[in-house]
């Protein structure tokens, strides 16, 4: 497998990810669910950080460590058949990805392409993030006298968070791409159809 074979697996796998955020939806949505998950966290947890960090909770316990994952098993998969790459620190190697997972937690994007020095990049994936956290915050903010459950499983809390969430796996997806284009000299690929770095 070359550079563009790993690449066509990234791309599948991130298909994967963004069906299995459909899917949540609809787990969500079910009250035994909500239930199960969030029992472990409302006794040690104020309501008002669930209701604005439940969604991305239910998401980085399921979406985000695979998607990370991902890019460690491709940078080890270059390094084990040698593959010819830029030689850089491990600092370099793998920052910009775990900037971008951590920072999606707090819905800011982009980070990890502006440290890539990907500045235009970076610029157009935040502000695309601001657009959908204000989708999301303005949907929270309207619904916010409800009790946790009818306020997590309220249908424009729901999808707003998906919308928000899946936007964050595509940002770190692509932070995680960008990061190997970089160092193995290969040419960055579209942003949502966009070509903004070449």
């Amino acid at each position: 497998m070359d550079f563009k074979g790993y690449k066509s697996y990234a791309d599948l796998f991130l298909i994967v990810m963004l069906v299995h955020s459909f899917y949540m939806i609809n787990q969500i949505g079910n009250p035994l669910f909500v239930d199960g998950l969030f029992k472990y966290y409302l006794p040690f947890l104020p309501v008002y950080f669930l209701k604005i960090f439940g969604i991305t909770i239910v998401y980085w316990t399921n979406s985000y460590v695979v998607l990370l994952a991902l890019f460690l098993i491709g940078y080890n998969f270059f390094k084990s058949n040698n593959i010819k790459m830029v030689n850089f620190s491990l600092y370099y190697k793998y920052l910009p990805t775990i900037i971008s997972f951590c920072s999606s937690f707090f819905f800011i994007y982009g980070l990890g392409n502006i440290f890539n020095g990907l500045y235009k990049r970076g610029i157009v994936q935040l502000l695309l993030g601001v657009v959908f956290d204000v989708m999301y915050f303005y949907w929270s903010y309207s619904y916010w006298a409800l009790p946790f459950n009818q306020f997590i499983g309220n249908t424009a809390i729901v999808y707003s968070g998906i919308l928000l969430v899946s936007y964050s796996v595509y940002v770190t997806y692509d932070t995680g791409i960008c990061t190997l284009c970089k160092y193995y000299d290969e040419h960055y690929p579209k942003f949502s159809g966009l070509n903004i770095d070449n």
